[in-house]
């Protein structure tokens, strides 16, 4: 895992999709790993799917990995969806960027109107990634 950024408090750790994959979905089993993050101060960084498009900042939002992905048919796997709900404030809405979202991670399967969710994020910071 990479070191935290400088503009950036050292209690979010950086966390990879490919942990997220930890989550069974049909069991709701979790991996070791992934249970050690439950309750945990994350950085994480995806697309942002916001629930209405018109809008120019939303309080609540879908990360996913890739650009687009809730917007098609099947929908990603639950364990590749994260409810985002922000503490602080709205965040920018973004389509065609990644946004890092920095909170505490809870393992909450839940529906939303573009897929099943594996995750809950209660942020404190959504902001543009401006990582190369």
């Amino acid at each position: 895992m990479d070191e935290p950024r400088k503009d950036e408090p050292s209690i979010y750790r950086p966390v990879e999709w490919a942990l997220l994959r930890g989550l069974n979905t049909r069991s709701g089993d979790l991996s070791a790993a992934l249970k050690r993050m439950e309750g945990g101060a994350v950085r994480l960084t995806g697309y942002m799917v916001p629930f209405a498009d018109e809008n120019e900042s939303a309080d609540e939002f879908l990360l996913v990995p890739e650009a687009g992905m809730c917007v098609h048919t099947p929908p990603p796997p639950a364990n590749q969806i994260v409810f985002v709900q922000m503490t602080s404030g709205a965040a920018k809405v973004t389509f065609a960027k990644p946004v890092e979202v920095s909170g505490i991670l809870s393992i909450v399967q839940s529906d939303s109107p573009y897929g099943k969710v594996g995750f809950k994020i209660e942020a404190s910071r959504a902001k543009e990634d401006t990582t190369p």
